[in-house]
């Protein structure tokens, strides 16, 4: 009989095929950049030195969720792409939901900062503005940003929150926890309160939407153009 949902075996999985892949990238990254180099790579917080080191870095740590999630489903055969939304394009809301994430995106998070700064005292943006900065300096250092942050990471991100994440849960407590638990470790995975506050309310709309659509493909489209109209409006305007 077949495996109709996603199971915590699963997730088993999924971690620890994701910390072998971590360790392997962390290895090829320091043969190719060596000690000094990755971890002026890999700031904490804040702009890089080495922005062509820094987006290497993230790519390679972006790249790995991907075969990580393959071999977390792989066992479910046929089903495995069904289980994790990807077995149809979600229908009007591949484009509704990237519209509203972009108008959202650029109404509300002034606000959100703003309400951040008057409760906690955090500067007014995260240091990922200042990282995004550093990074898209001209046209093709640009485009390349928008490879990286823009494209791979909103795609891992998805698989991991609102595919295995949403569909594990989903199939234990129904839609409403994988909405609230998917956007929990959503926001609770970018760490700076600022950045937190600021992807809570994406997480929700992203969860509902992966709830309504029953696809993950507008929440990687609508991940994807927040993402990039982020990185461009950086270039543009910062």
């Amino acid at each position: 009989m077949p495996v109709s949902r996603i199971r915590f075996v699963d997730l088993l999985i999924f971690v620890a095929a994701l910390v072998g892949g971590f360790i392997v990238a962390m290895v090829g990254l320091l043969a190719w950049l060596g000690q000094e180099r990755l971890a002026l790579a890999m700031p904490e917080s804040g702009p890089t030195e080495d922005p062509i080191a820094t987006l290497g870095a993230l790519a390679a740590t972006f790249a790995v969720v991907l075969p990580a999630v393959a071999l977390a489903v792989i066992r479910h055969g046929q089903r495995a792409v069904p289980l994790l939304g990807l077995d149809h394009t979600g229908g009007r809301w591949l484009w509704i939901i990237p519209i509203i994430t972009v108008i959202l995106g650029f109404v509300g998070d002034d606000a959100i900062l703003w309400l951040v700064h008057q409760v906690l005292g955090e500067e007014s943006e995260p240091s990922i503005v200042a990282l995004m900065t550093s990074l898209a300096t001209t046209p093709l250092m640009t485009l390349l940003t928008v490879l990286v942050a823009g494209v791979i990471g909103p795609v891992a991100e998805e698989l991991i929150f609102r595919g295995l994440i949403f569909g594990y849960v989903e199939g234990r407590f129904g839609g409403t926890a994988a909405i609230v638990v998917s956007t929990a470790l959503f926001a609770a995975a970018h760490v700076e309160p600022a950045h937190v506050a600021v992807v809570i309310p994406m997480g929700l709309l992203f969860g509902w939407a992966r709830m309504r659509s029953r696809s993950l493909w507008p929440t990687i489209a609508a991940h994807v153009a927040n993402n990039t109209a982020a990185t461009l409006a950086v270039y543009l305007f910062g």
